[in-house]
């Protein structure tokens, strides 16, 4: 006569790696597995949620902050790397508006505005900005009107030199003119005065509401940032083509410009 034993499947969670044993082990604290019938602790992860900073096949899940994405699975090298043995579904991710280091993945910190950062990778920045986090633009580069880097040239200066000037010339020039003669009524060149200062500081009322700490659509986020302009905001102008991008440089050179 034959006899024949059916085995049981580990349940998730659990695995056996001991062929003929049939007491299945528990996954290490935090983690779990996908399937069931693990036969190896190697098919163990930590829950979605968190992740997994062990190394050499060692096991230390900890929760994932803001600004991460951790599907099952996670490791921190999955994150450094962007890749994972198991499939792309279990990458974990910064999240879009999001960055931290390569050196310190688990650092995060928010960008403001979130269009500057584009999340994935550790380190990634968007429109070719660099720094932390993705704060400046690279060198012999300046942040355009829409955010994103592109090349220093004359048309730079022109506007360095020519908006700081038009912002003291043109108010005080306008003024004078406005008041040249009084009227009881007001003239068509002092209502279009006064409405272009109402539309200026409009623009300074959007554009510093766009700094501030709040989540805003992505079309308010692009305006709000090509508003700054607005707000005398010298990388806008190409300051960072004459400064570069050390800080001190750069406020030295707005106290110059804007004492």
């Amino acid at each position: 006569e034959t006899a024949s034993v059916s085995c049981n499947r580990c349940p998730v969670g659990q695995y056996q790696d001991q062929e003929g044993s049939s007491d299945c082990r528990l996954c290490p604290p935090g983690a779990s597995t996908r399937l069931l019938g693990s036969i190896s602790i190697a098919d163990c992860g930590c829950q979605a949620g968190s992740i997994n900073v062990g190394e050499n096949g060692s096991f230390t899940c900890l929760p994932c902050g803001e600004g991460l994405v951790c599907p099952l699975a996670s490791t921190i090298g999955g994150l450094r790397s962007g890749e994972s043995s198991e499939g792309p579904e279990f990458v974990p991710r910064i999240r879009r508006g999001y960055y931290s280091t390569l050196e310190e993945p688990l650092e995060i910190f928010h960008c403001r505005p979130e269009s500057w950062c584009s999340g994935g990778v550790p380190g990634t920045c968007a429109n070719g900005l660099v720094g932390q986090p993705c704060a400046v633009c690279p060198e012999g580069q300046t942040p355009g009107f829409s955010g994103e880097c592109s090349e220093c040239g004359a048309a730079r200066f022109a506007w360095l030199v020519a908006i700081p000037t038009a912002a003291v010339v043109v108010p005080i020039l306008a003024y004078y003119l406005s008041n040249l003669e009084v009227l009881a009524q007001a003239s068509p060149f002092k209502s279009g005065i006064m409405a272009l200062g109402i539309a200026f500081s409009a623009s300074q009322s959007l554009a510093v509401i766009g700094l501030m700490s709040a989540r805003w659509a992505t079309s308010f986020e692009t305006a709000s940032s090509g508003l700054q302009i607005m707000l005398l905001d010298l990388d806008k102008l190409g300051a960072s083509c004459i400064s570069g991008t050390n800080p001190l440089t750069r406020y030295l050179m707005s106290l110059s410009i804007f004492p």
